[in-house]
């Protein structure tokens, strides 16, 4: 972990050029096509929705 921490990191400001989604089966619970905060939201939401 030591040694990793030392390796340069590319600045936090950065755009992932990535579509990402969150499936169960053929259910879509969340995807960042409106962006990453919506994404985690959408997740956020369909884990309350499954759990309570």
């Amino acid at each position: 972990m030591a040694q990793a921490q030392t390796r340069p990191q590319p600045p936090a400001d950065f755009a992932w050029q990535a579509e990402i989604q969150v499936v169960d089966g053929d259910e879509v619970l969340a995807s960042n096509a409106e962006g990453d905060d919506t994404m985690c939201r959408q997740f956020a939401q369909a884990i309350r929705r499954r759990y309570g």
